[in-house]
C-alpha cells in the first residue's frame, strides 16, 4: 500500500491542492480509503491526516471502508421517492441480500442511498459505478439485478438508451438531454457546432 499510495501522490506532484484527485485514485485502487492510507496520504503530500480524513468523510462518494467492486446506489431524495424509488431499494435489499449501507461478505456488492445525484428531471435513478441508470422501472430494475448478479459489468447492462448521441454505442446512456426544440431557452437555431467553433475562437 505504501508503494502504491507515493506512487499516486507523485503522480501528481505531491500537490496538496490536488487533495481530492489523489484521494478518489486511491479510491479507485483500493476500492476505499481506511485510516493507514490516509496517514500514508498526509505523509505524503506535507499535510495532516485529520484534513485528508475531513475530506474523506466530507464527500459521500468517497468511503472510509472498503466497498464491493460493484457499488450501487439509489438516489434517495425527495423527487425520486415520489417517483417509485422505495420499490427499488426493495428490490436491491432483497435480491442481494444487504440493506443500504452494507458490502457483501464475497466483496461483490455495495448498496447505498444517497443525495440528489442531478437526475431528478428522470426519476428514479440510480449510479451504479460511474453509470447512471434513470427513469428505472421494477422491470429495468430486476433486468440490472439479474445482469449484476451474472457478473455483467455495469457499462455492458443492456436497457433502453436516450435520443441522440446518448443512443451511441460508445455512449450507450439512458440519459435523456431533454433539448427537444427551440423555446426560451433557445431563441433561435443554433448551427451545427456552433458552441465548438465559438470555444475554438
Amino acid at each position: 500500500m505504501e508503494q502504491q499510495i507515493s506512487s499516486i501522490c507523485q503522480r501528481f506532484d505531491n500537490d496538496r491542492s490536488r487533495l481530492l484527485d489523489i484521494l478518489l485514485a486511491v479510491q479507485n485502487e483500493f476500492r476505499g480509503i481506511e485510516m493507514e492510507a490516509m496517514e500514508l496520504v498526509a505523509r505524503e503530500i506535507g499535510t495532516y491526516r485529520v484534513e485528508v480524513e475531513g475530506m474523506v468523510t466530507f464527500y459521500a462518494f468517497l468511503s472510509e471502508a472498503v466497498q464491493g467492486e460493484v457499488v450501487v446506489r439509489i438516489c434517495d431524495d425527495i423527487i425520486d421517492r415520489h417517483a417509485g424509488q422505495q420499490t427499488l431499494v426493495k428490490l436491491f435489499t432483497q435480491q442481494l441480500g444487504l440493506e443500504p449501507g452494507q458490502t457483501s461478505e464475497d466483496g461483490r456488492f455495495t448498496l447505498e442511498t444517497t443525495a440528489c445525484i442531478g437526475m431528478c428531471d428522470q426519476a428514479p435513478a440510480l449510479l451504479i459505478n460511474d453509470r447512471v441508470f434513470c427513469s428505472v422501472t421494477a422491470d429495468h430494475a430486476q433486468q440490472i439485478i439479474d445482469a449484476l448478479k451474472q457478473g455483467v459489468e455495469p457499462e455492458a447492462i443492456e436497457l433502453p438508451t436516450g435520443e441522440g448521441n446518448n443512443s451511441h454505442p460508445l455512449i450507450h446512456s439512458m440519459v435523456k438531454n431533454n433539448i427537444q426544440h427551440v423555446g426560451s431557452m433557445l431563441l433561435c437555431d443554433v448551427p451545427q457546432n456552433a458552441g465548438l467553433d465559438r470555444a475554438l475562437s
